[in-house]
C-alpha cells in the first residue's frame, strides 16, 4: 500500500507485535492557550438516516499526553525527548484505562508511548515518526518570558506562530506533515480491517489533524486539549477514500 508524498520520509516503527507502511513529514510550535481562553468544541453528529453501519465505522481515541516538566514549567517542548513527571504518570492514570484498544498508533516520543501503556494496556503500539510533535529549534526548551528579548522569538510570535522556528519546523510544513500521517493510520486500519484504534500524540498533533479532518469553522488554535484530552472520533470507512473528513467528533477530559 502506497500513499502521496510530501517531499519528506516518515519512518514507522513497530513496537510488541504489530505491521506497518510508510509516509512522511516534521513537526512545530503553538502558542500557549489556556483551558479557560479555549472556545467550547461543537459535537458534529450525522443523521440516523446517513449514519454509516457499524460494520464500516473505525472508532478513533486521539489523546495528548500526559504532563511533563517542560509542560509544568510553561517551556517549548516539541523534539525535546521528555517522559512524564510523576503527575504525568498520576494524570494518565487518572484519566482511564481501556483494555479492549488493542491497536495503538502513537508518536515516537517518551511521553507519548508512555501514556499509550498507561492507558492502553494491551494494545500493540505502532511507532509512526511523523505524529510527533513541531520542532521549535532555538525556541526549544525555553519559556516566553525567558526569550521577551529575543526578536526572532518576537518576530515568530507576532507573526501568529505561521513562519519558521530558527533551526525548526514552521507551522505549514508541520501541519501537513501530521495530517499525512494521520491519513496513512486511517488507511492502514482499514487496510487491517480495524474497527477501534488509539493515537497518542501532542497538542500540535490534535490541533493539526482537528483542523484538517474535522466539519468545523475552526481555527487551528481553537483545537487546543489540555494534557491527556482529547477527541473521541467516528470515520465512515467507505466515504474516507474519496472525502477524508470526520463524520462524529466529540470532547473528552476521561476515557469511558
Amino acid at each position: 500500500m502506497s500513499y502521496p508524498s510530501v517531499g519528506l520520509e516518515l519512518e514507522v516503527k513497530i513496537f510488541n507485535k504489530t505491521v506497518i507502511g510508510q509516509t512522511s513529514i516534521k513537526m512545530n510550535g503553538t502558542p500557549d492557550i489556556t483551558q479557560k481562553n479555549r472556545p467550547l468544541v461543537q459535537t458534529v453528529q450525522i443523521t440516523q438516516k446517513n449514519r454509516p453501519s457499524v460494520f464500516s465505522v473505525l472508532s478513533v481515541l486521539l489523546i495528548r499526553h500526559g504532563k511533563t516538566i517542560g509542560n509544568m514549567q510553561r517551556r517549548y517542548i516539541g523534539c525535546t525527548d521528555e517522559p512524564l513527571c510523576e503527575q504525568g504518570v498520576a494524570q494518565a492514570q487518572s484519566t482511564g484505562v481501556l483494555e479492549d484498544i488493542i491497536d495503538a498508533y502513537v508518536s515516537p516520543m517518551q511521553r507519548a508511548i508512555q501514556t499509550a501503556g498507561i492507558c492502553f494496556p494491551n494494545a500493540n503500539i505502532h511507532i509512526i515518526e511523523d505524529l510527533r510533535e513541531m520542532d521549535f529549534g532555538d525556541f526549544e526548551g525555553r519559556t516566553a518570558d525567558e526569550m521577551i528579548c529575543d526578536m526572532a522569538y518576537r518576530e515568530w510570535v507576532d507573526g501568529n506562530c505561521e513562519g519558521q522556528c530558527p533551526n525548526g519546523e514552521d507551522k505549514t510544513t508541520f501541519k501537513v506533515r501530521v495530517q499525512t500521517a494521520f491519513d496513512f493510520v486511517v488507511r492502514d486500519a482499514i487496510e487491517r480491517q480495524l474497527n477501534k484504534l488509539a493515537v497518542v500524540g501532542h497538542g500540535g498533533t490534535i490541533m493539526s489533524i482537528m483542523s484538517k479532518f474535522a466539519k468545523s469553522d475552526q481555527t487551528y488554535y481553537d483545537w487546543h486539549v489540555p494534557n491527556c484530552c482529547g477527541y473521541e472520533i467516528v470515520i465512515d470507512k467507505g466515504a474516507w477514500e474519496q472525502a477524508p473528513q470526520f463524520a462524529e467528533y466529540k470532547y473528552f477530559e476521561r476515557l469511558k
